[in-house]
């Protein structure tokens, strides 16, 4: 994972290879170098992963389970001990980076700047261990946020097909 450094177009906080943040969890880093920053544009220092390229491929799917894959990130945080509020801050990050990813081409575009699981990693990392040991109600609603944001994620498909089956039963009449 050499050379994995983030361009620091944005915050500072960004700027942190993924080999500093393994210290977090090893396979919370990789997740984030995967989703987020696995391959680098030729001749560029820009860098993105398998939520770009999935959510250009198969349009809002592969938002959705990138989004999904990101909610590991959530118990990671909880077994560090980092607060509720910046585990709701980090839900937003995955709220925002699928949401946005959903639009046609401007998510497209948005998805490989945006680097959610990047940026819940150096969450975790910079509040781990700050809280008290998380309680059994911790853990239910760290699930429960997790199940929200895989719900919101896939409301919109469900949407979409109880709609088309309500045209469908319509036409077939």
């Amino acid at each position: 994972m050499a050379d994995l450094a983030i361009p620091a177009s944005g915050p500072s906080s960004l700027a942190r290879t993924a080999r500093e943040l393994e210290d977090v969890d090893p396979l919370a880093a990789r997740l984030a170098h995967w989703l987020d920053t696995a391959f680098r544009v030729p001749g560029t220092s820009i860098r993105f992963g398998l939520d770009g390229l999935l959510g250009m491929l198969a349009p809002g799917l592969g938002d959705v389970a990138t989004g999904s894959l990101s909610a590991y990130l959530f118990f990671v945080a909880l077994r560090r001990r980092v607060p509720l509020a910046v585990i709701g801050r980090m839900a937003l990050n995955v709220a925002v980076d699928v949401m946005v990813g959903t639009v046609p081409i401007l998510g497209d575009v948005f998805d490989f700047a945006w680097k959610a699981n990047v940026k819940n990693l150096e969450l975790i990392r910079k509040h781990a261990d700050r809280a008290a040991p998380p309680s059994a109600i911790d853990h239910v609603l760290v699930l429960g946020l997790a199940a929200l944001v895989v719900a919101s994620l896939a409301a919109p498909f469900v949407l979409a097909m109880l709609l088309g089956w309500g045209l469908f039963g319509q036409l077939a009449r």
